[in-house]
């Protein structure tokens, strides 16, 4: 940065020295100014583009990309014989159809651990410090096979908190209202376990009740012997999962006689997982591990006859997505309708809104020429009023994409595809579906005849979308061509498509190009737009990194050009001082000589 010392100039000549050296380095100032203008002119360039690019994306991203998508033309009006029992997601695609939930007979649930209020627990003092919990310290327990040792300094709220940070996907908290302890998966489903082992004599004084279920860890090193419900069962040696499972439940089910009531096991993480179904049944013997556990359940229904087992009640199906809410053993009947209304609405907003990026588009392309009107320089501002600066300002950036070529391709590339032809099925056109351009005067602009779109959709809905949003049809195509001698090919279309060969691909291609959708053209034409090259950047309609480039080899050139202005002025400057140095001596000795000569 220059910096500027005071200067006292024109003392012995009289002369204006600083107008005078103004007037002598204008010609460099001038370069400068011209530079400059040059680089704020490339800068508003880029600011401009920057607020062009973000309005074309803004429409890419809330129309293109979901107008190729044919997700958005397929909602439906669902119908529900009883929405109490589920809850159906708006955006559902089911194909149209009536469908029935035959039955709901389980709700998916998380593990969960029962327990009771520990009244005499004071939540303040240590656990060391009360009479009937000081003998815990010591102990050790663990949740999920991750042990907590007991120590002086726990309080039940800190041990709560220990126990929560043990297992992330278990939920551990201590109600100091109720005094009771709440211990619970943080998923649903069959998968989600919580096993509570160590020491029995602190879970049972800190209110945690047994879990229905018993996990066993048999050491399958050796020969085991266990007890159940008094009788003995040999396990040998290396015996097999399923072979003790099937011993297990052997014991376990002994009088047992009606199926509901009989218990089963698995084997899940290296123990075998006991859901007992009768009360009280004691599980004894050496060389095992004995847990309490809890185990989540799966949701059990039927949907058009289709047995579903899910982890979860959020529950996704033939384009269905419903939360199940309860039980019931009498069918819900669903029916879903095409929403043609969602359609319309969204061509005609579509519509709408094309309609006004290309009017915005064409009207900065037929901007007036502000070829003449350059960026104002200080000098020139001090020189007009807030009101004429802003004007000239306007002027500028109103005629910035004035005949802009790249500007020009966007807009070209999107009315081109617009009006072309998908081959392959029942519409061919947009115009055959109500969407059409009108006089030639109107640069591309698109009318939506509503009657005529909505005669479309109730003719074939299906035809109206894979126009707009579908994957087309290609062999169909290629195959009509064959047969109709346009094109003459010894490979089918399935032959072709496996080829190496650079002919057959590029046939493909031509035939995958003729029958896509308008949505997928579209959305095509703008990524390829905004391509990357050694120019742009990605995502970006103009040669942003070439602009970058210039501005900064502009912002160089001013820099240097304002050096070279400031050590021409710094010179004059020097020269006028030593004339003024002079002249000022010269004046001392004509007053010397004329007080001599008295």
């Amino acid at each position: 940065m220059r910096t500027t010392s005071i200067k006292f100039t024109g003392m012995a000549s009289g002369l204006d020295t600083e107008s005078i050296i103004k007037s002598m380095i204008a010609p460099y100032q001038i370069k400068v100014d011209s530079k400059w203008q040059q680089q704020t002119l490339m800068e508003m360039q880029k600011n401009a583009w920057r607020d062009m690019n973000k309005q074309i994306f803004d429409f890419h991203d809330k129309y293109i990309s979901k107008m190729r998508l044919e997700s958005t033309f397929n909602k439906k009006n669902i119908s529900l014989s009883n929405p109490s029992i589920i809850t159906i997601d708006k955006n559902a695609t089911l194909p149209v159809g009536t469908h029935t939930i035959d039955r709901i007979d389980q709700l998916a649930e998380g593990a969960r651990i029962t327990s009771k209020a520990i009244s005499d627990i004071d939540t303040t003092k240590k656990l060391s410090e009360q009479d009937g919990y000081k003998d815990l310290v010591g102990k050790k327990i663990t949740i999920n096979g991750k042990e907590i040792e007991i120590t002086e300094e726990h309080t039940i709220s800190s041990l709560a908190k220990e126990m929560q940070q043990v297992d992330p996907n278990v939920n551990v908290n201590f109600d100091t209202n109720t005094k009771a302890f709440f211990i619970s998966s943080k998923k649903t489903g069959e998968s989600q376990s919580i096993a509570l082992g160590g020491d029995k004599d602190v879970w049972n004084k800190l209110g945690i009740l047994d879990a229905s279920t018993t996990a066993l860890k048999i050491d399958t090193t050796k020969d085991t012997t266990l007890t159940i419900k008094g009788k003995s069962i040999s396990i040998s040696t290396g015996e097999t999962h399923e072979n003790i499972i099937t011993q297990l439940e052997a014991a376990l089910n002994d009088g047992v006689t009606d199926d509901k009531d009989k218990s089963k096991v698995i084997y899940r993480d290296g123990k075998f997982i006991v859901g007992a179904k009768q009360k009280d049944i004691s599980i004894i013997g050496d060389g095992i591990q004995q847990e309490n556990i809890s185990i989540g359940k799966n949701a059990i229904l039927s949907y058009n006859g289709v047995e579903i087992n899910s982890e979860a009640n959020n529950i996704s199906v033939n384009g269905a997505n419903f939360i199940i809410n309860t039980i019931t053993k009498d069918p819900i009947t669903l029916v879903a309708t095409q929403d043609t209304d969602a359609i319309v609405d969204f061509m005609k907003e579509f519509v709408t809104e094309y309609n006004k990026l290309i009017e915005d588009i064409h009207n900065k392309l037929d901007a007036a020429s502000s070829k003449s009107y350059k960026p104002l320089t200080s000098e020139q501002k001090k020189e007009m009023s807030e009101y004429e600066i802003e004007a000239w300002d306007k002027k500028i950036k109103d005629g910035i994409f004035r005949k802009d070529p790249d500007l020009k391709y966007v807009v070209d590339s999107m009315r081109e595809v617009l009006s072309g032809v998908v081959e392959g099925g029942t519409f061919s056109s947009l115009s055959e579906i109500g969407i059409s351009t009108g006089d030639w005067k109107e640069k591309g602009k698109l009318h939506f005849d509503e009657d005529k779109f909505r005669k479309a959709l109730a003719k074939d809905t299906d035809g109206v979308i894979q126009l707009i949003a579908g994957s087309g049809n290609p062999k169909s195509v290629f195959e009509k061509d064959l047969a109709n001698g346009v094109i003459s090919s010894t490979k089918s279309w399935e032959e072709l498509k496996k080829s190496e060969l650079e002919d057959d691909k590029a046939l493909v291609a031509k035939y995958e190009n003729r029958t896509k959708s308008i949505g997928d053209r579209l959305y095509d034409s703008i990524n390829n737009v905004s391509r990357s090259t050694t120019l742009r950047s990605a995502y970006s309609f103009y040669n942003d990194k070439a602009l970058d480039k210039k501005i900064t080899v502009a912002k160089d050139d001013v820099k240097k050009l304002e050096e070279r202005m400031y050590r021409m002025e710094d010179m004059y400057y020097k020269r006028f001082t030593a004339m003024e140095k002079m002249m000022q001596k010269l004046n001392s000795q004509s007053s010397w000589l004329t007080s001599q000569m008295g």
